[in-house]
């Protein structure tokens, strides 16, 4: 359980970290990356990559 927390948290960072520089509330995504874990980190980046190619 307290393995699952360290995860969470660390998912939580990541898609925090990646918001910062990107109109989306950091906050909300740290808590969906501390949900979802890998699964946000992925929407994220293909999202920000899709928005980019535009």
């Amino acid at each position: 359980m307290f393995i699952a927390l360290i995860w969470g948290v660390i998912f939580g960072a990541i898609c925090f970290g990646i918001t910062q520089n990107q109109p989306r509330n950091s906050l909300t995504w740290f808590m969906l990356g501390f949900i979802f874990g890998p699964f946000a980190i992925l929407f994220l980046l293909f999202s920000s990559l899709k928005n980019k190619i535009k």
